[in-house]
């Protein structure tokens, strides 16, 4: 089991490339409603290269980790955006959007250092993705004459609202001052968050596979 374990943290997020192959291929195919979705994913990818890349190159990766708490939230939002969410309240997008980025930065560079890790972006960042995905779920299934399993955006929300949910929860109690976290409930918290990680990126993939489905796909 430990060796599983090792396994999965290991390579558990480079799932993230399955749905990476599959936006590259289905690209040219997709429209600009959906677009923002796919350099969400394109931007997922990038970034997972880079910090491995970093890890390898000069040990400390973690910018990475907190440019994910700024570009997830600014993707995701846009992606909803552009699937509807907000409606005519383009300005509550854009509230969101402006206030996490100027939070962002300001602990990142005026109360910390983006090369430490900064819990706080990464915690507001995941509740207000664990948020939208909530409301984006909502709509999709109430709104969306197609069912469920084939309803691109209520699986592309669940994979983040089941992902961000986790890292949500987990950020709160690794970040506790009450509440002390060992070394074994430390490394139970990293599988448990990169079990859903790859959840999440299967779904993910799942959903960039219903926007152009593969018969569509095919004879255009």
């Amino acid at each position: 089991m430990p060796e599983f374990d090792q396994i999965l943290l290991t390579y558990g997020s480079l799932s993230i490339f399955i749905a990476g192959i599959i936006a590259i291929v289905k690209w040219d195919k997709s429209n600009y409603t959906n677009r923002m979705f796919f350099l969400f994913i394109f931007f997922s990818v990038a970034l997972e290269i880079l910090q491995r890349l970093l890890r390898i190159t000069i040990k400390n990766n973690i910018v990475v980790f907190n440019l994910f708490a700024l570009t997830d939230l600014i993707l995701l939002t846009l992606s909803y955006h552009a699937w509807g969410l907000f409606g005519k309240r383009r300005q509550l997008m854009w509230f969101i959007i402006i206030s996490f980025s100027l939070f962002w930065i300001t602990e990142q560079f005026i109360f910390s250092s983006v090369l430490l890790k900064n819990p706080y972006s990464r915690l507001i960042s995941s509740i207000l993705i664990t948020i939208l995905s909530i409301n984006m779920i909502s709509k999709s299934l109430l709104t969306e004459r197609i069912v469920y399993y084939k309803n691109f955006k209520f699986i592309a929300a669940l994979g983040a609202l089941l992902l961000y949910s986790v890292i949500s929860a987990i950020t709160f109690i690794s970040h506790n001052e009450n509440a002390e976290v060992s070394f074994d409930l430390g490394g139970k918290l990293s599988i448990a968050q990169e079990i859903f990680n790859v959840i999440a990126n299967l779904l993910y993939a799942a959903s960039l596979l219903w926007m152009i489905p593969y018969r569509k796909y095919t004879m255009e």
